[in-house]
């Protein structure tokens, strides 16, 4: 709920020159995702661990993976012009300036880093190809506790719905396409989950998520 308030104030604060901003995950004055997800940063001058590369036992994809992907997801289907800042995209660790601005890793990544970076490619290739995700209207559908749910609408039919669940469980959520025309009977399916798709009935659609799940449903 508290991410769907600074989202409507945000759109609500700019206007029509919402979809003219850059909304960001990271940037070099801020703590990276991973280290501020993980709370274990060490100072701007510390030795903060890089756990994504390291692969400790104790780091899976479901711990910051997923989250960091779902952020991913969040940014990538904002109004605006997304930025990633370099290293975002494998998780790179890093506490404040200049902790943040660590070398890029190229090369020798590990598979909890080429995981994020498979995610973050399919989110960036969406957007690529959906005018909705470029350039629509942003309209508020669902929130509570740990769904977010709303969709992009550039009219003409053009229109992308994003769903994301945060919870530890799996969720099944119905909700209205309020405000959203030309999507009755339509089937769109999910750019993350290929094998994942519904279909607007009656005005509403029906989604399932798992823990920490996200979907961009595009139209066919």
């Amino acid at each position: 709920r508290d991410l769907e308030g600074a989202m409507l104030a945000s759109r609500d604060a700019y206007g029509d020159a919402h979809r003219s901003m850059s909304p960001f995950l990271g940037n070099h004055d801020i703590p990276r995702f991973s280290t501020e997800a993980a709370g274990n940063g060490q100072g701007a001058w510390g030795d903060t661990p890089d756990l994504l590369a390291d692969g400790a036992d104790f780091v899976t994809q479901w711990d910051l993976v997923n989250r960091q992907s779902m952020a991913f997801a969040f940014t990538m289907t904002q109004p605006g012009l997304p930025l990633i800042y370099y290293g975002d995209e494998i998780g790179l660790a890093g506490d404040g300036d200049p902790d943040n601005r660590r070398f890029m890793v190229w090369e020798g990544r590990s598979g909890n880093q080429e995981e994020l970076l498979a995610r973050t490619r399919t989110l960036g290739q969406a957007r690529a190809r959906s005018v909705a995700l470029r350039r629509g209207w942003l309209r508020p559908l669902w929130a509570d506790d740990d769904v977010l749910a709303y969709a992009r609408d550039a009219g003409g039919g053009e229109v992308a719905f994003v769903a994301l669940n945060k919870g530890w469980g799996d969720r099944t959520v119905t909700f209205a396409a309020t405000g959203v025309e030309g999507v009755e009977g339509r089937t769109f399916v999910d750019a993350l989950h290929a094998d994942r798709a519904v279909t607007v009935t009656g005005g509403t659609l029906t989604v399932t998520l798992g823990s920490w799940e996200s979907a961009v449903f595009l139209g066919e």
